[in-house]
């Protein structure tokens, strides 16, 4: 149909096209205000061979001409190329903000998601977070507090008294909560104290048993000494004694410690009755002979005699023997900076006195010093004296001028002096 159309260029086919409707003259509506109606009546000017073929030929160019723009377009878009263009968005066709209204709402229902998750953490929550929850749940309720103020300063956003009040109780109860949430944690601060000073009442109670109050403490650490320690050596020393073959390893022992002990306080009794039978009369062989005995074990005895009253005296401290061994370790280190502190003293005293020394005899040479130079300065002083009464005599005999021998007499005057 297109070859049929175009075969006979550059004149126009007025064949009626397939798809072309028929032309409507203006007889046939003519009360219609559409625009069909200019149409018509332009179409009406035009001759009738025009209007049968559908076409306006009074503005048709020339074949020449339509051929030239034809390739000059085409040569033109070859040119150019196909290229897309991304059409921006205008500014009438973005998303406006949501409303005031809507907003608020979903504020609240976030602030309402908030709160049941504050809820849910002051139920599950450990003890050293529940301050952390309870200011949380605290400035939700101030928050929530704010968003009804908000919500009832306008007309569109007025509440029902009930479900106002059913809000203001539900920020009460928050509050409610939360002072409960605080009065648990100061108690729980009370009772914190109060098991602390419990155990400490407990450990002085047990440090009394034990006997590491009374003992003195170490310079080195301000500290009592532990008692883990002592503790266990405690529980292992009664172990020890509460084992049956410990304890029959103890008998054992003590049965053979009870002969010595026996023969030391017969070896101790047998000079003093010797003595006293020497203070009673003669001696027969069998005294002789045991006064040779005693002689020969008087050594060993004297030295039990000085040694057991120092045991003796030394039974009842044997617990602290070994923290008064520890004290005097500790002190030796003192003494010694002690003594090292005295030798530097006595260092410093040694210059300071050799200081001294240099000091008089640096003050003695000083006064002697200044002793010559007061005599030399009243010497001076004296020749200055007796310098300017001889100038002020030879001034007035100048002056005077009637003796001429006043040379040769100054000269054999001041010879003389």
């Amino acid at each position: 149909m297109s070859a049929a159309k175009y075969a006979n260029l550059p004149d126009i086919d007025t064949a009626p096209d397939l798809y072309e409707t028929p032309d409507v003259f203006p007889g046939a509506s003519q009360g219609s205000e559409s625009e069909d109606e200019e149409g018509r009546a332009t179409r009406s000017k035009v001759p009738e061979v025009t209007l049968r073929d559908g076409l306006d030929g009074s503005h048709v160019m020339k074949s020449a001409e339509a051929t030239e723009r034809f390739r000059r377009a085409e040569q033109s878009s070859r040119k150019k190329g196909t290229s897309l263009y991304a059409y921006t968005p205008s500014t009438s066709e973005s998303a406006a903000p949501p409303p005031f209204s809507q907003r608020l709402h979903s504020l609240k229902h976030e602030l309402a998601a908030l709160e049941a998750e504050a809820q849910s953490s002051l139920t599950s929550s450990p003890q050293d977070e529940e301050p952390n929850s309870a200011e949380l749940v605290r400035e939700l309720a101030d928050m929530r507090t704010r968003l009804e103020r908000v919500g009832t300063s306008g007309d569109a956003r007025k509440k029902t008294p009930n479900g106002a009040t059913s809000k203001a109780s539900h920020t009460e109860s928050l509050r409610a909560q939360t002072v409960s949430v605080d009065d648990t944690g100061h108690e729980r601060k009370v009772k914190d104290v109060q098991a602390v000073s419990d155990i400490d009442k407990r450990l002085g109670q047990l440090e009394k048993i034990l006997g590491s109050s009374a003992l003195t403490l170490d310079e080195a650490s301000p500290l009592s000494p532990p008692l883990l320690p002592m503790y266990t050596r405690l529980n292992t020393l009664l172990s020890l004694l509460t084992q049956p073959r410990h304890l029959d390893s103890i008998s054992r022992r003590l049965k053979l410690l009870l002969p010595d002990l026996d023969r030391l306080s017969n070896a101790q009794t047998t000079p003093s009755k010797q003595g006293a039978r020497r203070q009673s009369g003669p001696q027969s062989l069998d005294a002789v002979d045991s006064s040779q005995k005693a002689a020969s074990s008087s050594q060993p005895s004297s030295m039990q005699e000085t040694i057991l009253p120092i045991l003796n005296r030394l039974a009842p401290h044997l617990n602290q023997i070994p923290h008064i061994l520890a004290r005097l370790r500790t002190l030796s280190a003192l003494h010694a900076s002690a003594s090292a502190f005295d030798e530097t003293l006595s260092s410093l005293e040694a210059d300071q006195q050799s200081v001294r020394r240099s000091l008089t005899d640096l003050s003695q040479a000083v006064a002697g010093i200044e002793g010559s130079m007061e005599s030399n300065n009243k010497v001076v002083q004296g020749n200055f004296d007796s310098l300017d009464m001889r100038i002020t005599a030879l001034t007035s005999q100048m002056a005077d001028g009637s003796n001429l021998n006043v040379p040769r007499q100054f000269s054999q005057q001041s010879i003389a002096s």
